[in-house]
């Protein structure tokens, strides 16, 4: 059985389950509490390239408090004071705890981590990659 956190939102206790992955985008860390085999509570939120582990907490929802104070009691993640400016909104920056959340999701803290060393620059022209797609160059004339 996978272990959860208690997150108390509007007077009820949700056992939840952190999941983590990573944002495809960039692939920063993206972490989730799951409370029905599903991605029910967003943690974080995808804004810029950030280093490992360092991630942007959502202050998006009306429980976002609830699931910070549920983030920082169970020590998955601790703030760093800092903030990221994106749009009209302000995202503190928390550094969340490797070992804590390898307690929770080890297949998914793993996975993050293999994610970090990149993937190998891909080799070849563009059109030996992408075979009759339109290749558009700036330097052409």
């Amino acid at each position: 059985m996978r272990k959860t956190i208690d997150l108390l939102y509007k007077g009820k206790k949700y056992k939840v389950r952190p999941i983590v992955n990573r944002y495809e985008a960039n692939g920063n860390l993206a972490v989730w509490l799951d409370y029905r085999n599903q991605a029910d509570f967003d943690v974080t939120v995808n804004i810029r390239p950030l280093p490992p582990f360092i991630a942007a907490f959502n202050v998006n929802f009306p429980h976002s408090e609830d699931i910070l104070k549920a983030v920082t009691e169970n020590g998955l993640a601790e703030p760093t004071g800092e903030f990221m400016q994106s749009g009209f909104a302000s995202y503190p920056i928390y550094r969340f705890n490797r070992d804590v959340l390898y307690s929770f999701d080890p297949e998914g803290t793993t996975s993050y981590e293999q994610s970090l060393d990149g993937s190998p620059e891909p080799t070849g022209s563009l059109e030996d990659r992408f075979p009759g797609a339109p290749i558009i160059r700036l330097d052409d004339k």
